[in-house]
């Protein structure tokens, strides 16, 4: 399954170029953003997931975009979510985590199994591997890998 992809960041540029920017993707036939919970300053984090990345999410649907964010251990935290627990997630519209890190192998099947059929991002070379988390009681059908990448 092929798909293009954009990478933006609603906290680092006006909100109505990453606006534009995405209504022209779009149009090119893009389907997926990529973003990023790790570089919203941690004292701004929370405001910024229940204000202006709400808007951002509802204005990504409208367009056909599915959206994954890099998150990790810590933003699980911040917004009240576990990995037995996507909820906070669900309610921001998110379509993708992107673990930029792990909870160990338990921790990483439970993420797996969510009711919210969120799909979880790991990281393709990542030490366990998708065939442990398989074989333990993952599910596949919410697991896609992908290798890191830079902006």
């Amino acid at each position: 399954m092929h798909k293009l992809g954009i990478s933006v960041y609603p906290d680092k540029s006006d909100i109505n170029e990453v606006y534009a920017y995405m209504e022209k993707a779009a149009s090119l036939g893009f389907t997926r953003i990529f973003t990023c919970f790790l570089s919203v300053p941690d004292d701004e984090r929370e405001t910024y997931l229940k204000t202006t990345f709400k808007d951002f999410m509802k204005k990504a649907h409208e367009l056909g975009f599915e959206v994954a964010a890099d998150t990790n251990p810590e933003v699980f935290k911040l917004i009240g979510a576990s990995p037995d627990n996507l909820k906070p997630f669900a309610d921001l519209g998110l379509d993708i985590i992107r673990l930029d890190g792990n909870f160990g192998t338990q921790g990483d099947i439970a993420v797996t199994r969510n009711p919210y059929n969120i799909k979880i991002e790991f990281n393709a070379s990542m030490d366990a591997g998708v065939e442990l988390l398989i074989n333990n009681g993952g599910n596949k059908d919410q697991i896609i890998m992908c290798h890191n990448f830079f902006p």
